[in-house]
């Protein structure tokens, strides 16, 4: 599993994690946890379509996991506290990290 964070359009880190296809590549799925969890919960998962050929990436959400550890900023979206504006910018950091996924794809495997 690698991590790295990817840094929103309100400039929150947010932070991900991409488990790369053990075998040869076929897709990448993109992993969005509940609303109270964090993206590591799925490693078991991740690692099971590792072995199918699948890349995995998943994000911590605003306020979970490594996220929230950024800021105080990335704190004030713990659950139930999204509002509006917050929902928004929850879709975009998704987005983000589905960018990067598609470029995962691209990726030959080991």
């Amino acid at each position: 599993m690698e991590t790295f964070s990817l840094t929103s359009h309100d400039g929150l880190d947010v932070a991900c994690y991409r488990w790369t296809a053990t075998s040869k590549p076929i897709g990448v799925l993109q992993i969005a946890h509940g609303m109270g969890e964090h993206a590591k919960r799925y490693a078991h998962l991740a690692e099971f379509f590792n072995r199918a050929g699948v890349h995995v990436i998943a994000n911590d959400h605003r306020g979970h996991g490594l996220t929230a550890k950024g800021t105080e900023r990335a704190r004030r979206f713990r659950c139930g506290r999204l509002g509006w504006v917050g929902r928004g910018r929850f879709i975009a950091d998704a987005a983000g990290a589905r960018g990067f996924s598609r470029n995962a794809g691209r990726v030959a495997g080991p």
